[in-house]
């Protein structure tokens, strides 16, 4: 720590996670599935306009997207809303809105190597 920062001023905290959630073993993995935890306005419109191509290229791929509009979104005039009609009907592709944070774990367990 810099020195100028006064010692009674910092203090050792938790990590903000359990790390056993994520001590789990004999989880199938699948390393063709891809997700998607963000906001819809962090750009997976352009993984969505290329989304064919990847199918073409990796026919069983999965798409796997955590997030929904059912939140705060729902209650903002988004553009972005406008931009997903289509989402239900592209292949490959599968939505987990509003899940507990150990189901998380288990989807992000599922995809690492």
């Amino acid at each position: 720590m810099p020195e100028w920062i006064p010692e009674e001023k910092i203090f050792l905290t938790a990590n903000g996670i359990n790390l056993e959630d994520f001590n789990l073993t004999g989880i199938a993995r699948n390393p063709k599935r891809l997700i998607s935890i963000s906001d819809y306005t962090r750009g997976i419109e352009h993984l969505l306009d290329q989304w064919d191509e990847v199918i073409k290229e990796v026919p069983d791929v999965e798409l796997h997207i955590f997030y929904g509009w059912q939140g705060t979104d729902a209650l903002i005039n988004s553009p972005y809303i406008k931009k997903f009609p289509q989402l239900p009907d592209i292949k490959n592709e599968f939505y987990n809105f509003l899940i507990n944070q150990m189901s998380m774990n288990m989807a992000e367990l599922d995809i690492k190597p």
